[in-house]
């Protein structure tokens, strides 16, 4: 949409059956609910919820995520400026070199699965170093992560109005 921003803010996962090696997915996308509400980043925004199933190759029913997105007109939130004064971070030459021995010394799974048996709960998972952050690696991944896919979308209704109040 023209001029209407989306941020991916939240969403809550059940699990039924294990992911096995070699399974595929499909899944189906349920917009559920839209909320309009004012804010004090951009005034009037839209709250999507969507219940999203994942199905194996089998058709079963493997995962459910419940998530929502906010949305709202760029020109809007740009023009009441609240994030305006956040400065991009900074690091010092040591703080990267930090950065980069902890992804060196990070501890890479890859081959080495961890199945559901051996898992305790209040294990201690090894951390994942992620960052820093730069606008090329965010765009990078969200470039892939909208690369064309095997998916179903289910619209239950027509929410363009409440869309359409974030652009007028």
């Amino acid at each position: 949409m023209p001029g209407v921003h989306a941020w991916h803010s939240g969403d809550q996962w059940e699990f039924y059956k294990p992911i096995l090696e070699g399974d595929t997915f499909t899944y189906t996308n349920e917009l559920v609910d839209v909320l309009v509400k004012d804010s004090q980043m951009a005034g009037k925004t839209v709250i999507q919820y969507h219940d999203i199933k994942y199905y194996n190759q089998r058709e079963e029913l493997v995962a459910k995520a419940h998530d929502w997105c906010v949305r709202a007109a760029r020109k809007a939130a740009e023009d009441k400026g609240k994030y305006a004064d956040i400065k991009a971070a900074e690091y010092t030459k040591e703080e990267l070199d930090k950065i980069y021995k902890d992804y060196e010394s990070e501890i890479v799974r890859g081959a080495t699965p961890r199945y559901w048996e051996d898992v305790v709960v209040g294990d201690a998972l090894q951390p994942v170093i992620k960052g820093p952050l730069s606008a090329v690696i965010f765009m990078l991944g969200s470039s892939a992560l909208a690369a064309p896919s095997s998916r179903r979308t289910v619209w239950p209704w027509d929410f363009s109005s409440g869309i359409r109040a974030l652009i007028w």
